[in-house]
């Protein structure tokens, strides 16, 4: 693979924001099949969507370099289909970042987990953060450790780890 065809299919992984105030837009939906949240942030503004009908989306707008956390979770007739918990960072002017589903234009990734066990497990560790408000203050370091761990711990761990003890 030549340099050409590397950057070109990086192209589609990373996006970078230019200068100039930009702000990053984190697009939430609430429906029957799908909830698009928004589990810890101070976006600066939030917007209600007119369409696409049926009702239920906004638009939460984040400053370059503020951090936020997302639930992904879509189902069908059968039950959950795709389940994911993410931590970002909002990018700043000249930065170089990932695409993020609902994330426009893009967000460094901090904290991504995909599949129940592992965003249950994700939940649970960030839950005493996110109800006591210091979510926001952890640094960036513990969610990158939280990352390579809930990666790389084995699911049966993972599960014992969420279920709940008498």
């Amino acid at each position: 693979m030549n340099d050409a065809e590397f950057s070109l299919a990086n192209a589609e992984q990373t996006v970078c924001i230019g200068d100039g105030d930009s702000f990053t837009e984190v697009h939430l939906e609430y429906r029957s099949n799908r909830r698009y949240r928004l589990l810890f942030g101070a976006p600066f503004d939030v917007i209600d969507m007119d369409s696409p009908r049926p009702p239920g989306g906004r638009i939460a707008f984040f400053r370059p370099g503020d951090r936020f956390g997302l639930v992904l979770w879509e189902l069908n007739d059968i039950g959950t289909t795709h389940w994911r918990v993410l931590v970002c960072r909002a990018l700043c002017a000249g930065e170089t970042g990932t695409r993020v589903p609902q994330v426009q234009p893009g967000a460094i990734t901090l904290l991504d987990v995909e599949g129940a066990t592992r965003a249950r497990a994700a939940l649970t560790w960030l839950r005493p953060f996110v109800e006591s408000g210091e979510a926001l203050a952890l640094p960036e370091a513990r969610f990158v450790e939280a990352d390579f761990r809930l990666k790389n711990t084995p699911l049966v761990r993972l599960k014992a780890y969420t279920e709940v003890r008498p």
